[in-house]
């Protein structure tokens, strides 16, 4: 089954033939379904709106899938994407003086579209407590660390 889906994302990423993109993105939505992956489901079936009108299953356009599955209930927490922070201006200024080191936290990105794992959580590097940290944007947690072998 993993063969089949490494394929399937490859066939979803393709821009050449959208009838088959959208026909790999809606295989790959019913495999998560049946795995009760509902998050993985809905996050798959969220590049279906890139295909609004290109016909993929039965007569039902990316737009019609897509649709269905926002008026699902099962699916109405991970359809929405999270809110990015930032997008504004941002202005600095110089504060001259003596500070006192404080807790830095780097946050890592993937460059490139996200699997759906990624879209929920963030993997940090905590420089205070020397702990690689999944933070889980959701439940505004983190949800799992290691330790990074540093004594402080």
């Amino acid at each position: 089954m993993l063969d089949a889906e490494c394929h399937l994302l490859i066939l979803r990423a393709q821009t050449e033939d959208a009838p088959m993109a959208g026909r790999a993105v809606e295989t790959l939505s019913r495999i998560m379904m049946n795995k009760k992956d509902m998050e993985g489901a809905a996050t798959t079936s969220a590049s279906r709106p890139r295909l609004p009108r290109t016909v993929i299953k039965d007569g039902k356009t990316g737009a019609d899938f897509y649709n269905e599955m926002a008026s699902d209930k099962r699916f109405l927490p991970f359809l929405d994407e999270p809110s990015r922070i930032g997008g504004g201006k941002i202005k600095g200024t110089e504060e001259r003086g003596s500070f006192p080191f404080t807790n830095q936290v780097f946050q890592f990105e993937r460059i490139g579209e996200d699997l759906p794992f990624f879209q929920r959580h963030r993997l940090v590097l905590n420089t205070a407590s020397h702990q690689v940290e999944v933070y889980d944007r959701l439940e505004k947690e983190t949800a799992a660390t290691s330790g990074c072998g540093i004594s402080a």
